[in-house]
């Protein structure tokens, strides 16, 4: 397995440190591919929820006890106000803006109220617009920076069209890869100097109770394999 970067390093020790506090309910993972991460959550019950079925079932045959929903989430609608947590990382790098207004409006609905929502955004023009959008929706929205200019350095010089293969494998840098990727806190509240934003949301407004993360609505394709009925239709946009 290639050695990770420097800044998903520190993505991931974030995301960890956030997800073992929430033990109980749904956890989301949106655009869980073969659902990597689910030894991140500790919620009572994980759902990945990913375009590609092929990874969703290579997900449940290794982790029978989850439920796995095909979808792509531009175009998704999910149980409102149901999810303890819903993380997105990775992402919507690969989504253009207005499919990323979708995105975060439908996994925003999704959360309960006394829920959160974390989401990977890449620092471009129209984050700041998304950070208003979700402070319209929550009470709480932190933010912390990351993949500085260092990290940044680091890849450009180490990886070939930005193929994490191209790392050398060696005791030292993987020293220094760790290193940088602690480094990345001293820079996280810095966002000139970062390409990556880590969105944490909570206190979710409109007084709405906890609702169950009703599958009934979805198509049954076989055993924790679900279907989820598309909410955004092209031809209106």
């Amino acid at each position: 397995m290639p050695p990770a970067r420097p800044s998903k390093v520190a993505l991931f020790r974030m995301l960890w440190s956030d997800l073992k506090q929430i033990e109980s309910g749904t956890g989301l993972d949106a655009a869980s591919a073969d659902m990597s991460n689910r030894k991140m959550f500790r919620t009572e019950q994980y759902v990945g929820i990913d375009r590609e079925r092929d990874l969703l079932e290579e997900g449940i045959a290794r982790y029978p006890d989850t439920i796995g929903i095909v979808a792509d989430l531009a175009s998704v609608r999910l149980p409102r106000d149901s999810a303890s947590v819903c993380v997105s990382t990775n992402t919507m790098s690969h989504l253009d803006e207005k499919m990323r207004t979708r995105t975060t409006k439908a996994l925003a609905e999704s959360v309960a109220p006394d829920g959160v929502l974390i989401i990977h955004y890449p620092i471009e023009r129209d984050l700041d617009a998304h950070l208003i959008a979700l402070r319209d929706q929550f009470e709480v929205v932190n933010v912390h920076y990351f993949r500085n200019l260092i990290s940044l350095a680091y890849e450009r010089f180490f990886e070939r069209d930005g193929w994490l293969g191209t790392q050398p494998k060696s005791r030292a840098l993987r020293g220094i890869r760790l290193l940088l990727s602690h480094a990345e806190r001293l820079t996280s509240r810095v966002r000139v100097i970062n390409d990556q934003a880590y969105v944490w949301c909570s206190k979710k407004r409109g007084g709405a109770q906890t609702q169950p993360f009703d599958l009934s609505g979805f198509k049954k394709l076989r055993g924790n394999l679900y279907q989820a009925p598309a909410d955004w239709p092209q031809q209106s946009e």
